[in-house]
């Protein structure tokens, strides 16, 4: 059978502006990785450096080294597309930071934050911090929930996320089982029961963990089918980057016997 090919994606989450985070090491490698991702198809990326509580990157940083970016790529003739973002690490003082322009939004439109959790168990506030977020005007996706050890173990944390309006991201890599067995088996559990709305890179690299969606977006159209690829990976993220609101697809609760199931199949995964 001859996998479909998907021209127009755009990628939320990546690192591919130099010398901020753990992502791209240089110009050089920025440019070998912008230029792999449109030779896969993607049309845009949005530049998520990671943003800690002790993280001094501003937006205003963050923008600046987007435009000087995207005048690079244009000059070398790479017909892709680079908008601002931030992946921020879940804390407390989050709405504080909101509320004072500290937090660079997605394609700085002012709508959607990219949130990440710890990979362990999520803290007792945050409920409280994403509702507070939400409140301010902006929507919480999620980045890479299956990496979670709270929502592998009980997935409906995130149903009842995505009941309040919240959206999640799927890394594609997790996909095919780059990040253990336990990983990949939640990505495809939340894929299953429409708990994620984006699929993303989560690029790092040049030579590992790069900024590719072809083959994990043909893994979503085997898993879950062609319409909800193409929505994962190019409609949904178009939307998110022109900071429009949309409805996510209806999700399921994992309940009966799909949570008896999980609860064995997991507990075999440790």
């Amino acid at each position: 059978m001859t996998r479909p090919e998907f021209k127009g994606m755009i990628d939320i989450h990546t690192h591919i502006l130099p010398s901020l985070d753990d992502g791209a090491r240089s110009w050089e490698e920025a440019v070998a990785m912008a230029r792999g991702a449109a030779k896969d198809g993607i049309e845009a990326v949005v530049a998520t450096p990671h943003i800690y509580e002790a993280t001094s990157i501003t937006p205003q940083e963050t923008c600046e080294k987007t435009l000087q970016f995207q005048t690079l790529l244009d000059g070398e003739g790479i017909k892709l597309r680079v908008l601002p973002g931030a992946e921020v690490h879940l804390a407390i003082d989050l709405p504080d930071r909101l509320r004072e322009g500290r937090l660079q939004t997605l394609a700085d439109s002012g709508r959607y934050l990219l949130v990440e959790f710890p990979f362990g168990l999520l803290p007792l506030y945050t409920d409280e911090v994403l509702f507070e977020l939400q409140a301010g005007g902006v929507i919480p996706i999620i980045a890479h929930p299956e990496r979670n050890e709270s929502v592998q173990k009980d997935p409906n944390r995130l149903y009842n996320m995505i009941q309040k309006g919240m959206l999640a991201q799927l890394t594609g890599g997790s996909l095919r089982g780059n990040f253990g067995s336990r990983v990949e088996y939640t990505a495809k559990l939340l894929l299953k029961h429409n708990l994620v709305q984006i699929l993303a890179s989560d690029g790092h690299r040049a030579d590992r963990r790069r900024v590719l969606l072809g083959k994990a977006s043909g893994s979503v159209a085997d898993l879950a089918g062609l319409e909800a690829a193409r929505e994962l990976a190019i409609l949904n993220p178009r939307r998110i980057t022109q900071g429009i609101v949309f409805d996510a697809k209806e999700s399921k609760k994992i309940s009966g016997l799909s949570g008896l199931i999980h609860t064995m199949t997991f507990r075999a995964l440790q």
